[in-house]
């Protein structure tokens, strides 16, 4: 018995997170770092595309492979003042291939950029919150 109201309130103190964490949507702006010494941007798809209320903020990636040794990868993002940072790499290994492959609107995007506009970082996550 004891087991049991155990496991009852394990599962109820789950179900009652998920309701307390429902409708939570991430609302900041796409975000640019730019400078001699590189940058970074990060935002979400769904917020760059639908949320703003100018025209000019956007972040997304491409990839492209050459299909005998190379992956090419292409990152880009501007804020709402025109801010504008992006970074390509012709040595992107498959991880960050299949990143770049399964951004879709619930994206949130980060990459950084070098002083010679290479990607050096890059992270793809993909969460309810950022629909």
């Amino acid at each position: 018995m004891k087991k049991f109201a155990m496991v009852a309130a394990v599962t109820a103190a789950i179900a009652l997170q998920s309701v307390a964490n429902a409708g939570t949507r991430w609302t900041d702006s796409v975000s640019v770092y730019s400078s001699s010494s590189g940058g970074y941007g990060i935002g979400s798809v769904s917020t760059a595309r639908y949320y703003t209320s100018d025209s000019s903020e956007y972040i997304g990636c491409s990839a492209a492979t050459d299909t005998v040794s190379s992956t090419y990868i292409y990152c880009s993002a501007t804020n709402s003042t025109g801010t504008f940072v992006g970074c390509y790499t012709s040595s992107g290994n498959e991880a960050a291939r299949q990143a770049v492959a399964a951004i879709n609107t619930t994206s949130l995007i980060f990459f950084e950029v070098n002083s010679a506009g290479q990607c050096t970082y890059l992270t793809v996550e993909n969460y309810s919150s950022y629909l």
